[in-house]
């Protein structure tokens, strides 16, 4: 079954917005739960609404005339809005993965 691209970018999003979620529990309350499920649904959401909105930024900031720091790239240039939703869940994922390992790493140190 194939999904669209539009599908497979919220999908990714919101996965990322689950892992993003994950992990910033762990490190700001040091604990695996969350007290509610409209906690956690509320946070997951704001998290999505996050990546979504950064990838909005980035793809205008790409798409943008006047981003001539970016270079010349026509590839880069004819990106969509669902290749950045993509590339920026999967850019937010490793972030989130190298977090959570970084924040493990310090705490077996202590």
């Amino acid at each position: 079954m194939a999904f669209s691209e539009n599908a497979r970018a919220n999908v990714i999003a919101a996965v990322a917005g689950l892992i993003v979620t994950f992990v910033r529990n762990i490190i700001q309350y040091h604990r695996y739960s969350w007290d509610s499920i409209e906690g956690f649904l509320g946070t997951w959401f704001v998290h999505y609404i996050a990546i979504v909105f950064c990838a909005a930024i980035a793809c205008a900031v790409v798409k943008s005339d006047t981003s001539s720091r970016l270079g010349t790239s026509e590839s880069v240039r004819k990106m969509t809005f669902e290749d950045a939703v993509i590339f920026a869940a999967l850019f937010m994922i490793v972030v989130s993965v190298v977090m959570f390992l970084g924040a493990h790493a310090q705490s077996e140190d202590e």
